[in-house]
């Protein structure tokens, strides 16, 4: 967040009665309500913990992304070489709940871990093993 010098809203800046000040204290508290959906249990000076909530939704947002990139594919599983029968199924952080792998399981038996955390090429190169991305 940018720096504001001491006492910016001060009363000598702005009217606390003021329906401007209402609205920066809505604002204020919608603020807090988002850090917290990203950093639970924070409190204290909010401008301490804005830019690490925006960090962290960022990296969410990417792992997100992934995710459903990674339940479009198409796959065959090479033991067996059937298509339809592979499930799919998210892995979640046990702390945050957010999606951090998904397992690709045949009927088979074969099975692999894409971790979207990983760098996706060595994750694709590591589950070409497994299974084939059908176009």
């Amino acid at each position: 967040m940018k720096p504001r010098p001491p006492y910016f809203l001060s009363e000598e800046n702005i009217d606390y009665d003021s329906e401007i000040f209402d609205y920066i204290r809505e604002l204020h508290d919608y603020l807090w309500a988002f850090v917290r959906t990203q950093m639970p249990g924070t409190s204290g000076d909010l401008k301490d913990y804005v830019d690490e909530a925006l960090k962290i939704a960022k990296q969410r947002s990417k792992l997100k992304e992934k995710y459903i990139e990674r339940m479009k594919t198409k796959l065959r599983c090479k033991r067996c070489n059937g298509i339809g029968s592979i499930s799919r199924t998210v892995i979640t952080d046990e702390d945050t709940h957010e999606i951090i792998a998904i397992e690709h399981r045949c009927q088979c038996g074969n099975s692999f871990v894409f971790n979207l955390k990983a760098s996706e090429k060595k994750e694709i190169q590591r589950s070409s093993q497994y299974f084939e991305v059908i176009e």
